[in-house]
């Protein structure tokens, strides 16, 4: 009885333990895992003008204020999803896509971005970061059409972004 009692005892302590030891692994990956994206090339953190981006939009930004990224899974997206300003909410552009048979540019749920745009103004300023050397294929035109106009605010340093103030016309 007594060398049952005892298994049971080193049992116990044993458990007791490695219970122990998870728990701290859990803590200490919990804590690294984000600041493991820093360094991971899939989040583009290395790329200076995402950086300098993002500095202009946390200087620019406040709580109530709305950026709108262009495009949705774009190397941009990645990295402002990982590396962004807490105090501004963010929305990711879908991909403007081709019609199927005349072709022309089509900008899925831009009646609804609209509307959230249109929404949040009375609360907040709108961004839109937008990359220049493809206009034809960004939110630009688009907006303005929904009758936004937009003022450019940076351009970051000679490089394929522009960030723009969204208000209404």
């Amino acid at each position: 009885m007594n060398a049952l009692r005892s298994l049971i005892n080193s049992i116990d302590r044993y458990n007791e333990y490695w219970g122990q030891i998870a728990a701290w692994l859990c803590l200490a990956m919990t804590l690294i895992t984000p600041s493991a994206a820093a360094f991971d090339a899939r989040y583009f953190s290395r790329i200076a003008y995402f950086s300098s981006a993002n500095e202009v939009l946390c200087d620019l930004t406040e709580k109530d204020d709305l950026v709108l990224i262009d495009f949705y899974l774009d190397p941009l997206w990645w990295y402002y999803s990982n590396f962004s300003c807490p105090q501004a909410q963010w929305v990711g552009l879908p991909y403007a896509h081709n019609t199927a048979i005349t072709g022309d540019l089509f900008y899925p749920r831009l009646d609804s971005t609209a509307a959230l745009i249109t929404a949040q103004m009375p609360f907040g300023d709108v961004y839109l970061v937008s990359a220049s050397q493809i206009e034809n294929l960004t939110y630009q035109e688009a907006f303005r059409s929904q009758g936004f106009q937009l003022l450019l605010v940076s351009t970051v340093e000679s490089q394929p972004l522009e960030i723009y103030r969204l208000i209404n016309e």
